[in-house]
């Protein structure tokens, strides 16, 4: 009854107390800066430290990795939680290609058998109720952003295809500039075809007249030369009959007036008077010769005038043979016209060309928008909806370190159990010690101590060697086994100690009781910490042999110093000296106690045969 009530007062309102169980926060997170600010880490931190309520429960402390690293393996810290650097990328993520769930390691004293569970809920909910909110802004802000960013992309996929019709047009207007080009080329060709014919014919025609009209000036220009000539003559010739015949004349004339007188004969002086009549007359046609021939002169110097225009004229021919050549050079610039069209023809080519390749350009542009905002519709797989909804709706998951597992401390429990019960199967070793012949016999105490202790603790020995190897086969951790199996035969020896000194001083009685009440103690310290129970269980576990799970659960974890394993060992050594004071202690009573009844049996006078004193 005792022992129950006991037991059950270690375990009322533990669970009220874990606020109590000392927990440690490191925060690695680097705040995210930007568009989508976030400090992920120091929210999740805030929101355990300072709880509005008593719902996360344990008691966190913000500190820093070094401090919680020796706090764990110094045991002033059961659990350590890890907030890592891309806690708030990973938060943010939520709405990228790639969402994945912010992860956070929790790692635990291997003493610290529930703490795990409740750390990783308090977390786990902690994280819910504070990054919920965070989680959910951003994804929607990401599936706007990445809406728009769509919209976008039809919008320049819009604007390539209306380059791409505008660039048709303008292959529909360089294929018709360039047909236009080509008729005037054939035109101006047609042209310049039949100019070059009427210019060949133009130009012989010319050459044979410019023959003929050069050998005709030839010849008149002798024949004017001899008329000029004879004109002269005539001219001078008539000139002098002129004035003979003016002489003639007067004189007749002055014969016929003095005819009368010297001459008798009328009719010589008529005749006298028409010679001179004829030579008047023949004066008069002389003169008038005279000026036909000085008229013939001057016609002849006209026609030599002539002939020298006709020989300019020549040269006019010759400067129309200059502009048959301007002609021909005319032509060539016809050629020319002919070249620029063809000219205008390849530009309109480069036109067309140009505008097939802003054609070209555009149907590219329109492809590669459409293809962008094809590779930005949000098209999701089964698999990725499925861990989306789980980024969206657990935010954080904990990953507890497997060195963090309560196996370690389980093996402990079970160890330090399964030694306990088997040194109470010992005490039917050596029980012949307590026999009336053995307390009178006169060895001393200390002799009889031993050959008490002796068998027990081998069998001692042999239980604790039988646990470690049963705990290695069934892959329990077992890091340190060298010291795990000192820690278990140290263990042993002082249960087997207890267990006699017990036995020896007040029964089994005594024994199963003070059994059951360290049973009790070290399981409720197993399964929730001691800083949950009433504080003089606290007291107790460091005096109790209940320590000897500290010391199991430090050896299996592999104390990096061995500072948690060495208190507990002392605590075994102590009792264990204390367990063999008990024995001889034990051994002296009895004694006592025999010498007492053979005496009262002596004084009373009875007869009867002294028994032996069964505990």
């Amino acid at each position: 009854m005792g022992a129950a009530a006991l037991l059950s007062w270690s375990v009322t309102d533990r669970a009220d107390r874990v606020g109590e169980v000392p927990v440690a926060i490191v925060n690695d997170d680097e705040i995210v800066t930007g568009d989508t600010p976030m400090a992920a880490g120091r929210a999740l931190s805030s929101a355990l430290v300072h709880p509005e309520d008593d719902t996360f429960g344990l008691g966190w402390t913000l500190t820093s990795a070094e401090d919680a690293a020796d706090g764990l393996a110094a045991g002033e810290y059961y659990a350590v939680l890890t907030i890592p650097e891309d806690f708030s990328q990973s938060v943010l993520s939520v709405g990228t290609d790639a969402p994945t769930s912010a992860e956070v390691t929790l790692e635990t004293n291997p003493a610290a058998s529930a703490v795990g569970a409740l750390a990783a809920e308090a977390v786990t909910l902690a994280a819910t109720q504070t990054l919920g909110e965070q989680v959910t802004d951003a994804f929607v802000t990401q599936t706007i952003a990445g809406m728009n960013s769509i919209s976008q992309s039809l919008t320049d996929a819009a604007d390539g295809a209306e380059q791409l019709a505008s660039g048709a047009g303008q292959l529909a207007d360089g294929t018709a500039t360039l047909a236009d080009s080509s008729a005037q080329l054939a035109s101006g060709l047609s042209q310049a075809a039949t100019g070059t014919q009427s210019l060949a014919t133009g130009t012989q025609q010319t050459a044979s007249a410019s023959s003929t009209l050069a050998s005709s000036a030839g010849q008149l220009a002798g024949g004017a030369s001899q008329l000029a000539s004879g004109s002269s003559s005539v001219s001078a010739a008539a000139s002098g009959v002129a004035g003979g015949s003016q002489q003639l004349s007067s004189s007749l004339a002055s014969l016929a007036a003095t005819c009368p007188a010297v001459s008798s004969s009328p009719q010589f002086c008529a005749s006298l008077s028409a010679s001179a009549q004829a030579a008047a007359t023949l004066a008069s046609s002389a003169t008038q010769t005279a000026g036909g021939a000085a008229t013939a002169a001057s016609a002849a110097a006209s026609l030599a005038s002539g002939a020298s225009q006709l020989a300019a004229g020549t040269a006019q021919l010759a400067g129309g043979a200059a502009q048959v050549a301007d002609g021909a050079a005319q032509a060539a610039a016809g050629v020319s016209s002919a070249a620029s069209g063809a000219s205008q023809l390849a530009g309109g080519a480069d036109t067309l060309a140009g505008a097939a390749t802003e054609l070209a350009g555009g149907t590219e542009s329109l492809a590669d928008g459409l293809a962008e905002g094809a590779a930005q519709v949000p098209v999701t797989s089964d698999e990725d909806a499925e861990t989306l909804a789980s980024v969206v709706t657990t935010p954080v998951t904990v990953a507890t370190d497997a060195t963090s597992s309560a196996d370690g401390w389980l093996a402990a429990t079970i160890a330090a159990l399964v030694l306990w019960l088997g040194s109470l199967a010992t005490l039917v070793a050596g029980r012949r010690v307590y026999s009336r012949a053995s307390l009178d016999s006169p060895a001393s105490t200390g002799r009889l101590s031993w050959l008490l202790l002796r068998p027990r603790l081998a069998i001692a020995g042999i239980q604790a060697l039988v646990t470690v190897g049963v705990i290695g086969m069934f892959g329990l951790p077992l890091t340190a086994a060298v010291g795990f199996t000192g820690v278990a035969l140290l263990a042993a020896g002082c249960f087997t100690l207890l267990a006699s000194a017990l036995d020896g001083a007040w029964g089994r009685w005594g024994l199963v009781g003070f059994g059951i009440l360290t049973a009790a103690q070290a399981a409720s310290s197993a399964v929730l910490p001691l800083q949950t129970a009433p504080p003089v269980f606290g007291t107790l576990n460091q005096l109790l042999p209940g320590t000897a799970f500290t010391s199991l659960a430090a050896s299996l974890a592999g104390d990096p110093d061995g500072s948690s394993a060495l208190g507990a060992i002392t605590v075994l050594l102590v009792w264990s000296v204390l367990g063999a004071v008990g024995v001889r202690w034990g051994i002296r009573r009895r004694r006592a106690l025999t010498g007492s009844r053979r005496s009262a049996i002596t004084v009373a006078g009875g007869a009867v045969a002294a028994q032996p004193v069964a505990g």
